[in-house]
């Protein structure tokens, strides 16, 4: 997530920038990728701060109100982003203990704008925008989260990284007079509803076709055009390890030398077959500084099946 109140957001690119501008957002699947313009009720600390800020301690970090990421249509009206990117952390104090522990906040206002654009005039919101009625993140996520602030070290946070899913619900209709305003998806459709765009189940069967696989991510990087999280960007580039260990532990990530910048957390992950079809496997997460054998990585968490449950009970189409 990048936050709107800055002029630049730190670059996670991790050679030379290869991002790729969209020129044409009217087209699939570039149309059902939503810049979100994120705030929250009170100033929240970014969830992943201290592991995108190695040295640096949570005392450290800014708390901000709002800020700005990436999200996919996967049905009518649901959104598919990061949990991060919807998710803020606060510090409160145990009555009993009288110890300080992180509590998740969740985003009380997020405006989904399908195929923005702010770069080319006249198309800098082709489709509208649309305010969410309701935002969801993975409960292993937040149980993640919530711990006593000196108990929540980077083993968990690379943890989280795998949970870092969540759904935007926006409202089914409302009546602007006597006109009914459409969802998003009934206007240009979404992920997965057509054949060639399509949700791969992942699991450690899948691992070694990963391991061989590039992959694609498409989304909006804070930095990047006219204003935070306005314009799309494609990134494209090998897949660097399928399922990670951590401490013997298998963990559902998928690392990546593709470029992404704060901002393009929520982007959809996918990898293509030789027929061309897309496949979704993943949402980007955020980035590790060491994440195999000191080799600076992209993150995304895989949807795995317990993923692809959670998700499908939120939105029946996916």
């Amino acid at each position: 997530m990048a936050r709107l109140d800055v002029e630049q957001a730190q670059e996670i690119v991790l050679m030379q920038d290869e991002r790729i501008p969209i020129r044409d957002t009217s087209r699939a699947p570039y149309r059902w990728v939503c810049a979100l313009e994120v705030h929250f009720p009170e100033p929240v600390l970014y969830a992943l701060g201290t592991l995108e800020q190695p040295g640096k301690s949570w005392g450290d970090l800014t708390a901000s109100r709002q800020g700005c990421g990436s999200g996919l249509l996967i049905g009518p009206g649901q959104v598919l982003t990061a949990a991060h990117v919807i998710a803020g952390l606060k510090v409160v104090r145990d009555l009993r203990s009288g110890q300080q522990h992180f509590k998740v906040v969740l985003a009380n206002r997020v405006v989904v704008i399908p195929g923005r654009n702010e770069d080319q005039p006249g198309a800098a919101q082709p489709f509208g925008r649309f305010v969410a009625r309701r935002v969801r993140v993975n409960p292993a996520f937040k149980r993640l989260l919530e711990q006593p602030i000196r108990s929540l070290q980077r083993a968990q946070l690379i943890q989280a990284l795998a949970q870092d899913y969540g759904v935007i619900s926006i409202a089914a209709q409302s009546q602007l007079g006597a006109k009914r305003q459409y969802l998003p998806g009934e206007m240009i459709g979404w992920w997965g509803k057509d054949p060639s765009e399509r949700i791969r189940p992942v699991d450690q069967a899948f691992r070694q076709q990963l391991q061989k696989a590039k992959v694609h991510i498409l989304g909006y990087p804070g930095e990047k055009g006219r204003q935070a999280c306005g314009a799309l960007w494609r990134s494209f580039d090998r897949v660097v390890e399928a399922f990670p260990k951590q401490n013997g532990q298998v963990l559902d990530l998928l690392l990546y030398a593709a470029d992404t910048s704060a901002g393009m957390s929520g982007s959809p992950v996918w990898v293509k077959n030789q027929r061309g079809e897309r496949y979704l496997v993943g949402v980007h997460s955020s980035f590790l500084m060491d994440g195999v054998k000191g080799e600076r990585v992209n993150v995304a968490a895989l949807l795995n099946g317990t993923a692809q449950r959670m998700i499908r009970k939120w939105t029946p189409e996916f």
